[in-house]
């Protein structure tokens, strides 16, 4: 494989994990009214800490994942 399939298929992966990133902050951004009236507003316990903890630690590492995928691409395209 030459070096402008690998950075065709890199390219590929940042769409696919963009595309991914982008429906899940979508689905929050659906939920949250919800979220706010169901979750928020009771009484803080073990329960509703696991639930911040699933919900949003997920949606933390698209994100971080996505922006490193990013750097690291920009950072390969600079040096060509």
């Amino acid at each position: 494989m030459s070096l402008i399939q690998l950075l065709q298929i890199a390219q590929s992966a940042n769409y696919w994990t963009a595309a991914a990133t982008a429906a899940v902050l979508y689905d929050q951004v659906l939920i949250f009214a919800q979220e706010i009236d169901f979750i928020w507003n009771r009484k803080w316990s073990v329960t509703t800490i696991l639930y911040f903890i699933a919900r949003y630690s997920g949606s933390l590492s698209m994100v971080a994942n996505a922006a490193c995928k990013y750097m690291i691409q920009f950072r390969i395209k600079k040096q060509w």
